[in-house]
């Protein structure tokens, strides 16, 4: 049995590529695939950087963000990994597919790149666990207190 379904919150930090390891460690265990989730959110963009363009700051950002998932997805070897790349609040995007993919494990960071947000509104990790329906792992850095 085992987790045969496993969705795991991506975006390029640490955290993530800490949470990314850890899922493919179970689903290797188990038999099962990964499915990385990037949920481009963008709400955290201004426009007061004068060199760009509101637009042109997310349309850089989210593909970014989209390379860095497919270089991610691509890394793995001997899972089956695909990714999903969508707009939107991470945590509810997240938990979006994971139902949507009939996800029986969502794997997060501890910490993302979103460190203002989390001061003022609490962290992605924080809200999977309060709206998945599914187990959910968060995944800390060694030495991460």
């Amino acid at each position: 049995m085992g987790f045969q379904n496993i969705v795991v919150g991506y975006d390029a930090s640490p955290y993530a590529k800490a949470a990314l390891l850890r899922a493919v460690e179970l689903a290797q265990a188990f038999g099962g695939a990964v499915t990385l989730v990037h949920a481009f959110d963008a709400e955290r963009f201004s426009a007061s950087d004068y060199r760009l363009t509101l637009r042109e700051k997310q349309s850089e950002a989210m593909q970014n963000a989209m390379e860095d998932l497919k270089a991610a997805a691509a890394s793995v070897q001997g899972t089956k990994v695909e990714h999903v790349f969508d707009t939107g609040h991470p945590a509810e995007t997240l938990v979006k597919v994971a139902e949507a993919k009939g996800a029986d494990l969502i794997v997060v960071g501890s910490r993302g790149l979103r460190v203002i947000s989390r001061i003022m509104l609490g962290s992605t990790s924080d809200r999977v666990l309060h709206l998945a329906k599914v187990p959910v792992l968060v995944v800390h850095l060694p030495g991460d207190g």
